[in-house]
């Protein structure tokens, strides 16, 4: 399923290691997640500039995705 996640959701699957964050973390890896950064890049068929490296590697967006050059993931 698509959804689209907004940034507390992000937040929280990276440093919440309570409940909120474990099910987080479930949604982000069992959903294709479009936040709303991705979702206006789209629409506006321009490119999305971000540190989420994982992204890029994605194949769901439809728009051009820029991340920093380096190897790290």
């Amino acid at each position: 399923m698509r959804v689209v996640a907004d940034a507390s959701l992000l937040v929280a699957a990276l440093v919440d290691s309570g409940r909120d964050g474990r099910w987080a973390r479930s949604r982000v890896d069992m959903d294709t997640i479009a936040g709303p950064e991705l979702a206006l890049a789209e629409a506006l068929d321009c490119p999305l500039l971000t540190l989420d490296r994982r992204l890029s590697r994605s194949n769901g967006p439809t728009c051009e995705v820029i991340t920093p050059p380096g190897t790290l993931a």
